[in-house]
């Protein structure tokens, strides 16, 4: 599978860049985990400590990242360059060969543009495209916020942003983890193995920093799931933030894994990337 001339593919990879959104420019931070059982505290409680630990910026430019990607078996590694402006526009750029720039892809709040320098196309899509390719239900808004691992809803569809404060938690293995369905209802549930048209997410939590670690999703009735691990995280301006993102998928029997690494950040700063390109492009439709 040549996944630099398959659009398909090529969503895959961005997404899974933009699943692993990472901060660089400190020193790692190389706090202990907690050993034995941590203190307990109320669901609103952990949800703030995280919610305080947002990161607060207008804009973010993550250079030269690194990523390796493995689909259903096909090996591919690239580099990159990811710009935010924040709730307004996501922008990636891909250099597979020799730091050639070979696409630019930005996701804006009810569109995505894939600019194709290889065949001077702009491939043009809506987030429903998510959902009937790969079984992903989200929205700008849910990537941004896994980029900057921070709490989404998912489905994206649900009506009720503020879903998070309804989900329970409890501990396991020293962190918190943070579930849509409480345990006793799961519990029934499989017992009956009646998990269809059940989606079932978590998030689990450092308790030493308050930052998620790992983001899981579960859509019983497209048998899907969805992982997000995030790892090593780094001193920036004042707040931690992983550096290193590993994120699998799997769909009836389709797979995929990646692994990114980000150098370095800079936050509110002068550079950018734009999406500028000649008119001599043709504008095309992803259906």
């Amino acid at each position: 599978m040549n996944i630099l001339n398959n659009k398909y593919i090529l969503i895959i990879i961005v997404l899974a860049v933009v699943f692993s959104s990472c901060k660089t420019g400190g020193l790692l931070v190389k706090k202990e985990r907690k050993k034995g059982q941590i203190k307990n505290i109320t669901d609103a409680k952990l949800i703030k400590n995280v919610e305080q630990n947002n990161l607060e910026f207008n804009t973010i430019f993550f250079k030269k990242f690194q990523a390796a990607v493995d689909i259903n078996g096909q090996n591919k590694t690239f580099k990159g360059n990811l710009f935010i402006r924040k709730d307004t526009s996501i922008i990636v750029s891909i250099l597979p060969l020799m730091g050639i720039e070979l696409f630019r892809v930005k996701f804006e709040p009810d569109s995505i543009y894939i600019l194709d320098r290889t065949k001077k196309k702009i491939l043009v899509a809506d987030y429903d495209l998510l959902w009937k390719k790969f079984y992903v239900d989200i929205d700008f808004y849910a990537v941004q916020n896994m980029l900057l691992n921070q709490f989404f809803c998912y489905p994206s569809s649900e009506i009720d942003k503020g879903c998070i404060k309804k989900f329970k938690h409890y501990v396991r293995k020293d962190q918190y983890v943070l579930q849509s369905i409480k345990n006793g209802r799961y519990t029934r549930i499989s017992k009956k193995n009646n998990f269809k048209d059940i989606i079932y997410q978590e998030f689990t939590i450092a308790p030493d920093i308050f930052k998620i670690s790992k983001c899981y999703i579960n859509d019983f009735g497209s048998n899907s799931r969805f992982v997000v691990d995030y790892k090593d995280f780094i001193e920036l301006e004042g707040n931690v933030f992983p550096s290193v993102f590993k994120i699998s998928g799997e769909r009836s029997g389709s797979k995929f894994y990646m692994n990114i690494e980000f150098k370095n950040i800079e936050l509110d700063g002068i550079s950018k990337i734009s999406f500028k390109h000649s008119d001599k492009y043709t504008i095309e439709k992803i259906k």
